[in-house]
């Protein structure tokens, strides 16, 4: 079977998405990490989906550590999650992890807007949006390919969180002329159902993390006190 090979190279990806490491593979049904230079996402083309792991720039996984990398804690409800915007980059092209030419690569991203019903830190507009990497990439067959990051979901339209934000407004990229956010890392983002709060990321067992809204709200008031 053919496959869609897509390569980022560590440094760049890092600058885009905030996540970096080695290297990041993507595919249906399956995670895993390999000793790369490169961040790399696999796809089959004839696959509907795919998710995958990513390693993050930013390791912090205890709210003191998120709260203190935020410039943005809020509770919000997501209002709009629009279509992918595709990002292209020249890029080197693999088969077997062996370079055999240059080429063009495709990353999407999805932009959520956001209606801002608390904050914690920080100060922000009645919407925000909120970017995460992963989304729709269109195949050469016309067919969809959903690409998500295992721990980081694509938000969906309804829910509440708590975020722990970072604002990269006019980062070059991705937002020149726009307020723009991304959280500090999957760990920063909290769903809200009902008294109760969970969260996609694996943590470490070292650290238990907040099972209810109150004890999170408790734990980010502590953080704000000791700042």
């Amino acid at each position: 079977m053919r496959k869609i090979v897509l390569v980022v190279i560590i440094t760049l990806f890092a600058m885009l998405v905030g996540c970096t490491g080695e290297s990041q593979n993507i595919r249906s049904e399956s995670q895993n990490i390999s000793s790369a230079s490169q961040n790399m996402l696999e796809v089959n083309e004839n696959d509907v989906s795919g998710s995958g792991v990513a390693n993050w720039v930013s390791t912090a996984v205890t709210i003191d550590q998120l709260a203190a990398e935020a410039d943005l804690i809020a509770r919000v409800q997501v209002t709009d999650v629009p279509s992918s915007r595709e990002l292209q980059i020249a890029a080197p092209q693999y088969e077997d992890e062996t370079v055999v030419g240059q080429g063009t690569d495709s990353i999407p991203f999805t932009d959520s807007e956001m209606l801002v019903l608390e904050t914690f830190k920080g100060t922000a507009d009645k919407t925000i949006t909120v970017m995460q990497t992963g989304g729709i990439l269109i195949a050469a067959d016309g067919s969809a390919i959903n690409i998500v990051t295992h721990e980081d979901p694509i938000f969906k339209e309804g829910d509440e969180y708590i975020l722990f934000l970072i604002d990269i407004s006019d980062d070059p990229i991705h937002g020149q002329g726009r307020k723009l956010y991304r959280t500090v890392n999957p760990a920063g983002r909290y769903l809200i159902q009902g008294k109760e709060v969970f969260s996609p990321y694996e943590f470490p067992e070292s650290f238990t993390p907040p099972k209810t809204v109150d004890q999170l709200l408790a734990q980010i008031q502590e953080a704000a006190q000791s700042e």
